[in-house]
């Protein structure tokens, strides 16, 4: 009985990811006759069943060829979560930067609770207060893991503190000095 089943399900997802393909086909036809409404339609929906699926990669290429990219961009994070590797970092960031959607990626990492990525990314971007939170946050909740760490994300957030003291000491300065 149990084999039965088993093979049931094996079908069934092969054939739901014939369907799949059948749909990413038809939004790519539709993407070269530029049927924009329908290629949108149908590269958001193939992204709901790869993610239903759990195919977190294809479903983030495809809510990107929709333009869905605020989708794609948790999609790409939550596979990074997944597979437990940076593969998507550049990705994000890149889809973020010309996007205007970097809020969007840390309020992702964030969602995920991967709270040292979201200090990076803020790092990267130029934004070290929040960096500062997110690096305090990330050793809070990594001190059940190891006391180095933990000690290590906070001397990352003390010394973007300083960093970020000294910046706003000069510009204080230039006003008082204009």
């Amino acid at each position: 009985y149990q084999h039965e089943k088993s093979k049931r399900k094996d079908k069934t997802v092969l054939e739901g990811y014939g369907w799949t393909i059948f749909f990413e086909l038809f939004a790519d036809i539709a993407s070269f006759l530029k049927w924009n409404k329908i290629k949108t339609t149908l590269y958001n929906l193939v992204s709901e069943i790869h993610f239903e699926n759990n195919r977190l990669h294809q479903a983030a290429e495809c809510a990107e060829k929709a333009e869905n990219l605020e989708k794609a961009i948790r999609y790409y994070i939550m596979h990074e979560q997944q597979i437990g590797y940076n593969l998507d970092v550049g990705k994000v960031g890149a889809l973020a930067r010309q996007h205007g959607l970097e809020d969007k990626v840390i309020e992702c990492y964030k969602r995920e609770l991967m709270f040292e990525k979201a200090a990076k990314f803020a790092e990267s971007i130029g934004r070290i207060g929040d960096a500062v939170e997110m690096y305090r946050t990330a050793s809070y909740t990594s001190e059940d893991l190891g006391g180095y760490e933990a000690e290590s994300l906070m001397n990352k957030a003390k010394e973007l503190e300083r960093e970020l003291k000294k910046q706003k000491e000069i510009k204080t300065k230039k006003r008082k000095g204009n």
